[in-house]
């Protein structure tokens, strides 16, 4: 795999350095592709590397573990959140860590400030070190442009909402990728760079002018709410003709099912129809199909689903194996011969019904075709990450013009500030 001149400066700096990084750039840069070379290099080092993120969809897509189930956080947000003193839960987190040497964060964004400060306080408690994270050092990857921290209804407001704003986190060394590989139209970089800020320019309403209503078939629907999409979905596949063929996620244990039925990218299970669109939610190079690629179904079978691409090629689907970090093994003579950590599995169809999706859902998507009401969103970053999950923005049809985008003010300030 050849990474652009950006991801492989973030790669050097990981190899050759012991320094904290934090990897950033606008949707479409690569910043998943050089984070997982980082990972599978530095184990092929033999650093004991542990990847996390806040989200158990984002951790799996890293084949991670939740920071939570890691440090033994449970629903706990921020220090005086925890049920027990921090010596305690220190001891919990400890037998989980190991001998780690590297944390790997990814989609730091989804982090508050205030969460960020536990994190760094129980693993100070775990390893027993007053520096930062307990001497770990630390790789950060996201973007804080894109989805921000979500507070509960019930939840006090953030003391730091920001990570960046954490003092710590400022110690990491930034590396911004630049080189976009999912829009290739200058006009489209550039609209969605406006977005990103925040800014609604003349071009910004040439765009919405000619998308709104924009007659384009084998659109995926994004919306910002899971209601929508499941009553799009359901409600289309009852409408099909034909007999609905069902494929179920199978997981190895108990334990693998707690850790990851909510993190899954699918249902647990999959109901499909002949005809029906559908859009594949993991990468397999080896048989042509990518995390996003859109399609009709030809045939189905127990053990494969053939669909033909909108480009018009035929592809069999085949059940997908996800991976997740369960901890720490415990058996001590494992650990000796080098087993360090446990992991889970779960296998299924690793297909979504393709009418309607999540912009949560969709982050880290490439797709072809979009229709979304970005009218619709509340959170700043939410209009930014559904457009730009299309490759071409001429395929892109809005259900309703939108008069603006949002921006978090902090996070812009801090994204212009890095050079």
């Amino acid at each position: 795999m050849r990474l652009t001149d950006g991801q492989e400066k973030a790669r050097q700096l990981a190899l050759t350095t012991s320094d904290s990084l934090f990897i950033t750039g606008s949707a479409g840069t690569g910043k998943t592709v050089v984070l997982r070379q980082i990972i599978k290099d530095l184990r092929a080092e033999g650093q004991d590397v542990v990847t996390t993120s806040f989200t158990g969809l984002a951790a799996l897509q890293i084949q991670g573990i939740t920071l939570a189930r890691l440090l033994g956080l449970g629903i706990s947000k921020r220090l005086t959140d925890l049920k027990e003193d921090l010596y305690r839960v220190g001891q919990r987190a400890e037998a989980n860590l190991g001998d780690v040497d590297v944390l790997v964060i990814d989609e730091v964004s989804l982090l508050s400030g205030d969460y960020l400060e536990l994190v760094d306080k129980v693993l100070r408690s775990a390893l027993g070190r007053r520096e930062p994270f307990g001497g770990l050092r630390v790789i950060y990857c996201g973007d804080f442009l894109q989805l921000p921290p979500i507070k509960g209804h019930n939840e006090p407001e953030f003391q730091t909402r920001w990570a960046f704003q954490y003092g710590p986190f400022r110690e990491a060394r930034t590396i911004r990728l630049t080189q976009c590989m999912r829009q290739e139209r200058t006009v489209d970089l550039q609209l969605l760079n406006e977005l990103r800020e925040g800014r609604m320019t003349q071009l910004t309403k040439l765009f919405i002018e000619a998308a709104t209503g924009r007659d384009i078939e084998d659109t995926v629907e994004l919306h910002p709410r899971n209601e929508a999409v499941l009553e799009i979905n359901e409600r289309k596949l009852a409408e099909m003709p034909g007999c609905e063929q069902h494929y179920f996620v199978r997981y190895e244990s108990e334990e693998a099912r707690k850790a990851m039925e909510k993190a899954l990218p699918v249902e647990e299970r999959v109901s499909l129809k002949v005809g029906a669109p559908v859009i594949v939610m993991v990468n397999n190079p080896a048989r042509r199909y990518y995390n996003g690629t859109q399609g009709r179904i030809v045939d189905m079978t127990p053990k494969q689903v053939l669909i033909e691409t909108l480009d018009g090629e035929q592809l069999p689907v085949v059940p997908h194996e996800w991976r997740v970090d369960l901890g720490e093994e415990r058996d001590i003579w494992k650990r000796i011969g080098g087993q360090k950590r446990r992991y889970g599995t779960a296998r299924g169809m690793p297909l979504k019904l393709g009418w309607a999706a999540t912009i949560h859902k969709s982050q880290g998507l490439t797709l072809e075709r979009v229709k979304t009401d970005i009218s619709r969103c509340w959170e700043p970053g939410h209009a930014y990450v559904a457009l730009s999950r299309a490759t071409n923005l001429t395929n892109v049809s809005l259900i309703r013009p939108f008069k603006k985008v949002l921006a978090d003010p902090e996070a812009l300030r801090f994204t212009q500030s890095i050079p």
